[in-house]
């Protein structure tokens, strides 16, 4: 088992996406993600395109970081969720939160809307959705990139194992 994957308690399936839709994907979310990182896009390389992801209703995605070498800056595609009652989830009961520790030691918690998109650190921020979902369907699309010279580049300079941008 790799420790950098998700344990995940889910019926999960994966649906691959045509090449010009991750194409689409990529020219989108590259330089949304580098403004957010405050780099050139020149910086990014796109390293995985995953999705769609659909998770069904039970599913658990335990906190975890990704692959530290590909996994660095990441987007989730929040593309829809399908309740089993309309009655609980107009009462917010069916939601599915992403949750996040920062690297200030800080734990977020960003409700799934479809048509979101979340920007995060997988590599070196914790995440997951650790309750269980009670929804019918949830699907994702997951997209990572990894800036030129990491993790040199970015390691903190007290020799932390935190990675920060040397200038930020």
């Amino acid at each position: 088992m790799d420790p950098n994957l998700s344990g995940r308690e889910s019926d999960t399936w994966l649906l691959d996406l045509p090449g010009e839709m991750r194409k689409l994907i990529e020219d989108t979310m590259k330089p949304i993600l580098a403004d957010w990182a405050r780099l050139p896009a020149s910086d990014l390389k796109l390293t995985a395109i995953y999705g769609i992801r659909m998770y069904h209703n039970g599913s658990v995605l335990y906190d975890h970081v990704d692959r530290e070498e590909t996994h660095v800056l990441s987007a989730i595609l929040e593309l829809e969720k399908i309740p089993l009652d309309p009655e609980q989830e107009a009462l917010g009961k069916e939601d599915w939160p992403l949750h996040i520790l920062s690297h200030a030691g800080k734990q977020f918690k960003l409700p799934n809307r479809p048509g979101q998109a979340i920007l995060y650190e997988s590599a070196t921020c914790a995440h997951g959705r650790p309750d269980v979902f009670h929804g019918r369907e949830v699907a994702n699309i997951f997209v990572h990139f990894s800036p030129t010279g990491w993790p040199e580049k970015y390691r903190h300079k007290a020799g932390t194992s935190r990675y920060v941008h040397e200038e930020l």
